[in-house]
């Protein structure tokens, strides 16, 4: 195999992508751009109403236009559909987080912890967000897979 099939071959494995949007190679997009020239799904962050950056015609489809007719209107309803979908994805990501942190015994608000994290300067220091930015949903699936990560037993060495 050579080196291009065996990178090729990692990149659409996913093996790349880690559940948090802010560290993952996709940035929570779906989609990442490898040195291939090629984009590659992230199995964490694809979600319902993105379309495959090559296949723009997909995208006129998904709302029913042609891609002459894709005016202001049609963009509006077509990004409200994506971003609708990426908040669902976010939103089930920070569940799977918070029950990953339940069931190794974190019984507080969950809530407030995050709320805590996304105002701490350590927390926001680590991923490089001004301390005036606006808190987004992928800020939130940050700060409940640090929590979750916390909470989880060291290995045992043998």
């Amino acid at each position: 195999m050579s080196a291009l099939q065996a990178k090729y071959e990692y990149m659409e494995s996913g093996r790349w992508a880690v559940r948090n949007p802010l560290l993952c190679n996709c940035q929570g997009s779906g989609y990442v751009l490898s040195d291939l020239d090629t984009f590659h799904t992230c199995p964490f962050h694809k979600y319902d109403a993105i379309v495959h950056p090559e296949h723009e015609g997909e995208m006129f489809a998904a709302i029913g236009c042609e891609e002459d007719g894709f005016g202001p209107k049609e963009q509006e309803k077509y990004w409200a559909a994506k971003e609708a979908s990426r908040t669902e994805m976010l939103r089930g990501l920070y569940r799977e987080a918070r029950d990953a942190a339940r069931s190794e015994g974190f019984d507080g608000d969950f809530n407030a912890e995050c709320s805590g994290l996304l105002h701490d300067s350590a927390f926001l220091s680590r991923y490089r967000i001004a301390a005036d930015a606006p808190v987004t949903p992928a800020m939130w699936v940050a700060a409940a897979e640090e929590i979750a990560e916390a909470r989880k037993p060291a290995p045992a060495f043998v």
